[in-house]
């Protein structure tokens, strides 16, 4: 009860934050960004009560639920008219090797923690898990960095291409932090995480601003949600080793 309580006290938060921007900036693009971002908050905040004693053990139900957590990210794309993708996917190894260094320099100061997380005898204590559960995090963390890159980054700026670009990085850093603090993971966020969330977002709007690319942001992401990946792929392959793992998932 109580975390359901703390979600919607999160999302409120976010929400009334954003419809305050909203009437504050007066600006037209702006209201389009927040009817999306709405929109994948309310997936988020309801997605917990998708669940069903039929289907509680289906792996597309499983699969589907968390989708649905990054999903609605997209949806400017496929309803939109003139979004450009195309254009942005073109970089340089330059940039995408900066793109890469700068998500490593990330992750440095957690290097001790995560080494240990990364050990063998740290995942083999871990709670056995299905299979599917564990291939559904890896889903999500892979493709939730590109999805928010599309959203946060690309889908703002291309919606405020006329606007100041300080505008847009504050808008598109806020509504990042936005997103993460009405997750039902939120709660669990330090200040060493949201100085991050806050520098990965610059970063990677800087980034799409200098190169007009999306390339070097999404490896920026994916190189810091790495560790994660890295962590649930050796967790399967150890306690599959191990013969402890739902290989059927």
């Amino acid at each position: 009860m109580q975390d359901t309580y703390t979600l919607k006290e999160n999302m409120h938060l976010c929400f009334f934050g954003l419809v305050f921007m909203l009437i504050y900036l007066n600006f037209e693009n702006i209201s389009i960004i927040v009817f999306f971002l709405v929109v994948n908050m309310l997936f988020v905040g309801n997605l917990r009560h998708l669940r069903s004693e039929k289907f509680n053990n289906s792996n597309f139900f499983l699969l589907l639920r968390r989708s649905f957590y990054i999903i609605p990210l997209v949806l400017p794309y496929i309803i939109l008219p003139g979004l450009n993708l195309v254009s942005y996917f073109k970089t340089n190894i330059l940039f995408l090797f900066i793109g890469f260094l700068i998500g490593l320099i990330l992750i440095l100061p957690k290097w001790k923690t995560w080494n240990t997380f990364l050990s063998n005898d740290f995942l083999i204590e871990l709670p056995k898990r299905r299979k599917i559960d564990v291939w559904v995090l890896v889903f999500v963390y892979f493709f939730g960095a590109i999805f928010e890159e599309l959203f946060y980054r690309l889908f703002i700026y291309q919606s405020l291409i006329e606007s100041p670009f300080v505008l847009t990085l504050i808008i598109s850093t806020l509504f990042f932090l936005f997103h993460h603090y009405a997750t039902p993971w939120g709660q669990a966020f330090k200040t060493y995480d949201f100085i991050i969330q806050i520098l990965i977002s610059i970063i990677s709007m800087c980034f799409l601003y200098f190169t007009n690319s999306i390339i070097p942001s999404l490896v920026l992401h994916l190189t810091y949600n790495g560790p994660h990946i890295l962590m649930y792929i050796k967790y399967l392959l150890i306690h599959r080793e191990m013969g402890s793992v739902n290989i059927e998932g």
